[in-house]
């Protein structure tokens, strides 16, 4: 049987904790999805840049380039009616394969880092 065809997305995470997460990577967190009630385990990333009024805190904004399987995506994907975006909750584990960078910080130390190379995760893109 052959592998599913992988294809290159790009999410968002908006954070506090952007050192420590390009130091060593993502870390799960459970909590409950305020919309559908349900516990959900892994980090919060979006298609698109959130901000404080989309329910994203947070002084960083960290972009994720990670190749996945549509089925993944699907999968870790959390839909609720009317919102201007796509959310998924995904593993650490899952995110850390990927490329991590900073794209905008309020810290004058993490915005001279949007310049820099990113985070490298295991996967190659």
């Amino acid at each position: 049987m052959s592998k599913p065809t992988r294809i290159r997305h790009r999410f968002y995470h908006r954070t506090n904790a952007a050192k420590g997460i390009l130091a060593d990577g993502f870390r799960d967190a459970t909590g409950n999805c305020m919309m559908s009630g349900f516990t959900v385990t892994g980090v919060w990333v979006s298609d698109r840049p959130l901000d404080a009024n989309e329910g994203a805190a947070g002084d960083t904004l960290l972009q994720i380039d990670l190749a996945l399987a549509l089925r993944e995506l699907e999968f870790y994907e959390v839909k609720e009616a009317g919102k201007p975006f796509r959310e998924w909750c995904l593993p650490a584990q899952l995110l850390n394969r990927g490329s991590i960078r900073v794209v905008h910080s309020e810290s004058p130390e993490l915005q001279s880092m949007a310049q820099s190379n990113p985070r490298r995760g295991s996967e190659v893109l």
